[in-house]
């Protein structure tokens, strides 16, 4: 008899990395191909590791200690949020067509807190390094997201039908909206703005695709974060920095030029409870101002605050932070 979808999942311990996938599928639907693709590929992760080294191809085997070994074979813990997701899922949400779950109950999966990573908005001659070994494709990108702010979402899909014409201004805005196969992190519309540096890489686009502003080799840039940006980062002395720092750099800005709070809330879409779904074109001009002032460089010492070293007597922080400019 041949197998149905419903006899290759968790509950009868068939290919876990094929229902993993299949069930992402089915829970994030077709159109968000990102979403689906990039928690796919960590979960590919868990079901390889779990059939090479502890040869397990039942999730309902997974224990309490294949998972803490797991976490000790990750450098970071995305992959193992992942996993943790699926197999809650499977046991709560998903059903098959009888109605039963898929697992009767998830392996309890505890989550370790971590050292949380800073935010390293960069300095102008920091930008200037890494922006000079950056490929043309990628260049772009991080240009335009350093003088909008927008998540990296939000720049690789930015559509050309969002674009809305203010014609009191003689310019335009990106409207980003809440949609199907496009959700904002807070899931509401939100604006950007362009200042005269994000205005020029948007016209230098133009053309190249009928639907996407940011292409690579005429198809849309699907990623920032790859080779190209791991090894301009390292060329330039700049392993640190991430692709998100981008937009703590706009926000950095913003604040040293003197930008109101609302208006940085506004700029950067932050959720407020504030009416601002709404904007008239003097609420647009405004924005355009404040946006305009991270294009001046602006000389501007940065103090950052290092973590505490460990102390003369193995003590943490008994050396206490260390401040580098």
């Amino acid at each position: 008899m041949r197998k149905t979808s419903s006899d290759r999942n968790f509950g009868y311990g068939k290919q876990m990395e094929w229902a993993g996938k299949q069930a992402l599928r089915a829970h994030f639907g077709d159109g968000r191909y990102n979403t689906v693709g990039s928690h796919a590929e960590r979960f590919r992760h868990f079901a390889t590791w779990c059939k090479e080294e502890r040869q397990i191809r039942d999730a309902t085997r997974i224990s309490r200690e294949d998972v803490e070994a797991y976490c000790r074979a990750l450098a970071e813990q995305k992959e193992l949020s992942c996993v943790r997701r699926v197999l809650n899922l499977a046991a709560r949400v998903w059903r098959h067509d009888n109605g039963m779950s898929w697992l009767d109950a998830p392996p309890l999966i505890a989550m370790e807190k971590g050292v949380k990573r800073k935010p390293y908005p960069l300095s102008w001659e920091e930008q200037d390094r890494l922006f000079r070994e950056l490929p043309g494709h990628l260049q772009r990108l991080a240009l335009f997201k350093v003088n909008t702010g927008c998540r990296t979402q939000e720049v690789l899909q930015l559509r050309w039908n969002w674009e809305v014409q203010v014609p009191e201004l003689g310019t335009s805005v990106f409207i980003l909206p809440a949609i199907d196969e496009f959700q904002t992190k807070n899931g509401q519309e939100r604006i950007v703005v362009l200042n005269s540096i994000a205005r020029r890489v948007v016209d230098g686009q133009r053309g190249k695709h009928p639907e996407f502003v940011f292409t690579y080799r005429g198809r849309p840039t699907k990623s920032i974060h790859n080779s190209g940006w791991k090894l301009a980062r390292e060329r330039a002395g700049l392993g640190q920095v991430r692709v998100h720092d981008l937009r703590h750099t706009f926000g950095h800005r913003l604040r040293a030029a003197g930008v109101s709070y609302e208006d940085r809330q506004d700029l950067l879409g932050h959720k407020s409870d504030r009416i601002t779904t709404h904007y008239s074109a003097p609420d647009v001009a405004r924005l355009i101002e404040a946006a305009e002032k991270v294009c001046e460089r602006r000389a501007n010492t940065m103090l950052r605050i290092a973590a505490p070293t460990i102390g003369e007597f193995g003590q943490s922080g008994a050396g206490g932070p260390r401040v580098t400019v």
